[in-house]
């Protein structure tokens, strides 16, 4: 049990990495859009 909650817990985490990275990803895309 403890490990499927850890399993989840770590599979969040890499979630909200990747939603950071996608969002970094798309303000440089629209900055660039900006400055064009």
């Amino acid at each position: 049990m403890s490990m499927v909650l850890q399993l989840e817990r770590s599979s969040n985490v890499f979630v909200m990495k990747i939603k950071d990275v996608l969002q970094q990803a798309l303000n440089n895309v629209i900055n660039r859009a900006a400055i064009h």
